[in-house]
């Protein structure tokens, strides 16, 4: 008997599931650990170069300018030679710079190779972004994007205590300071999976053998009728995705939950400092946000698959996370208390962003999906930029992280709002 189609399409996205998303989470957990490692790094390093909280803040921030500048022309170059290739050179490139970062000797030079950072990484999310559409129907993306990033809190869960256990070798290993020896160890690791990637990850499903023919089929017609019905609405060139107000409107949704998300991650280990946890404790202790976090995306993003439903999914997280760093900022005084605010705030964050990329990806496809998500990562990740800049000068300027928090908390809610307005079809001509 032929197997019926749903049938089929529980087995093939049970072998998707297994088989594709692997790899890329692999590689975006060791990008995201090398990418937010620098927050423990400053519980040493700040001193030691005589790095203010601002300059810091600058610093840590100015990835994502190289970031936003690259990541357009990076998907588009992977559209053209595929995943395999592209990714391969993404991760062995930011692995060479994070182990420079072993030898930064002041501000100019931090300055410098947390820009080529971001220029290493650039295109790495949004191409698998991509790469996960050739792969997985509309229906299953939701699921999809949430199991891939889990990288996300899985890689500030494994980076919390590792950081903070490698940055406490100061001076033990070949005089090294230990957030030198941090950044060579953790680094490493990107130029392997680089090889790893260029020998094993497929780039469309017409490569691979481990799909049967009724499955291939399946999921190739699926895709396929897909692209052609979002091609009829005209949403697959590039100028769509750069003239479309609902593009637009996903990219300031994006980089407010930037703003919240590397506002909270870069500064959690300073903040903890200062509700007077010690070195190795922050380690531990910032680890629970993104167990939280972690939890609340995988439920968030199945049951935004099995209901079809993407505006509150993302819109009511966010607005969770906004009250909890509100609250979190007002309770600064209360270790404890605000420790449990800063959990919600996590889980909050990371629960929103496995409804997020649903959306843009059924509304783009083709080259407007290439440009589009990029578009819609690389400019919000200014966020990336500017939500830690802010609260490194409100630190600066009033003494504590409150002002930062609370103000972090306001762009999370904007955001939520945003998202709530945007349609998800261009207007039909009547």
């Amino acid at each position: 008997m032929q197997p019926s189609a749903s049938e089929l399409e529980q087995s093939t996205i049970r072998k998707l599931d297994r088989r594709i998303i692997f790899i890329p989470f692999i590689l975006a957990v060791v990008s995201f650990i090398d990418r937010v490692n620098i927050s423990y790094a400053a519980l040493q390093m700040n001193s030691e170069l005589g790095l203010t909280v601002t300059t810091f803040a600058l610093g840590a921030g100015i990835l994502f300018v190289g970031y936003c500048l690259f990541e357009i022309p990076s998907n588009l170059v992977m559209q053209k030679v595929g995943a395999r290739r592209w990714l391969a050179r993404i991760a062995i490139t930011w692995g060479l710079v994070t182990m420079g970062m072993a030898f930064v000797g002041g501000i100019w030079s931090f300055y410098t190779l947390r820009f080529l950072l971001g220029v290493a990484e650039a295109g790495l999310f949004p191409g698998v972004y991509l790469y996960l559409t050739y792969w997985y129907p509309d229906a299953h993306r939701g699921k999809a994007n949430a199991l891939f990033l889990t990288c996300i809190p899985i890689a500030v869960i494994v980076s919390a205590p590792l950081s903070a256990w490698l940055v406490s070798f100061d001076k033990t290993i070949m005089n090294l300071s230990g957030w030198q020896l941090m950044f060579l160890v953790e680094g490493a690791p990107a130029i392997l999976l680089g090889f790893i990637v260029l020998a094993c990850l497929p780039d469309r499903p017409r490569d691979v053998a481990w799909l049967s023919p009724a499955e291939k089929a399946w999921l190739t017609d699926t895709l396929e009728r897909e692209v052609r019905a979002a091609s009829s609405e005209g949403r697959h060139d590039f100028g769509y995705a750069l003239r479309s107000p609902t593009v637009w409107g996903f990219v300031i949704a994006y980089f407010c939950y930037a703003c919240g998300s590397y506002g909270l991650t870069l500064f959690l280990p300073q903040i903890l400092a200062q509700l007077k946890f010690t070195t190795l404790q922050t380690g531990f202790v910032g680890a629970l946000p993104y167990i939280a976090g972690l939890i609340a995306m995988v439920a968030n993003g199945k049951h935004s698959d099995a209901t079809g439903e993407r505006r509150w999914h993302f819109a009511l997280p966010m607005l969770i996370a906004a009250a909890g760093l509100w609250l979190a900022g007002m309770t600064m005084a209360q270790p404890q208390l605000a420790l449990v605010f800063l959990t919600v705030a996590g889980a909050g964050l990371y629960a929103s962003l496995a409804a997020f990329w649903a959306r843009p990806m059924a509304f783009l496809v083709g080259t407007a999906a290439a440009a589009g998500i990029a578009l819609i990562n690389s400019l919000g990740n200014i966020g990336g930029f500017a939500g830690p800049y802010m609260v490194g000068y409100l630190k600066s300027a009033t003494g504590d992280y409150s002002a930062g928090l609370i103000v972090l908390a306001g762009l999370l809610a904007a955001g939520a709002v945003i998202w709530l307005l945007l349609r998800d079809r261009p207007a039909r001509a009547s």
